[in-house]
């Protein structure tokens, strides 16, 4: 299984997009499992033969296909996940069974909030022209950071400072030029 994951944080939401390509082998499937560590909402699924999704809870999800498929597949997942607090836990959605797992992670944020990257278990940081152009989101080079995922339960911390633009700038000022006029009622 090879993904690539984007996470584009705006406002109070974390939404997530991954494009998934699944290899299954030795025999025919017809039913997946995806798991996530953290809690998504308005999970997505798109692709071939897609029957039905099932939310069995905001963790885990089943994917019935209308016939069993052995071979190559591709599915894009979409979520959106709430940001309440100044951090947030990310790792990718788990195809349950897989052998291995592996992609890239993208992760956006607006300029004026600072991160800090904490427990990269099983993610490394990477430089954006690593990854493979073809299937990296076209706004690749305005991302805030690339993590490649070295395994399936690779996951990660990132602490949020929210600066506000009127505090970040320094402001001074240097001269106040006030100018009355005073006029007669009649």
């Amino acid at each position: 299984c090879q993904f690539m994951q984007s996470m584009r944080l705006e406002d109070n939401l974390l939404k997530g997009m991954m494009k998934m390509d699944v290899q299954i082998e030795n025999a025919p499937i017809k039913t997946l499992r995806f798991s996530s560590e953290q809690e998504l909402d308005n999970l997505d699924i798109r692709g071939k033969n897609i029957a039905n999704l099932r939310t069995i809870d905001n963790k885990h999800w089943e994917l019935d296909l209308q016939s069993p498929q052995i071979g190559k597949m591709s599915f894009e997942l979409n979520w959106q996940s709430s940001v309440s607090d100044n951090q947030i836990e990310m790792s990718a959605v788990k195809l349950v069974g897989a052998k291995r797992q592996s992609g890239h992670l993208v992760f956006y944020a607006p300029s004026n909030i600072s991160l800090k990257y904490e427990n990269l278990n099983a993610y490394k940081k990477v430089d954006f022209r690593e990854l493979d152009s073809l299937k990296t989101p076209k706004d690749l080079a305005s991302s805030r950071a690339c993590f490649k995922s070295l395994n399936v339960d690779s996951s990660m911390k990132v602490n949020l400072d929210v600066k506000s633009l009127a505090k970040s700038l320094p402001a001074e000022v240097k001269s106040l030029d006030i100018h009355t006029q005073v006029g007669i009622d009649s």
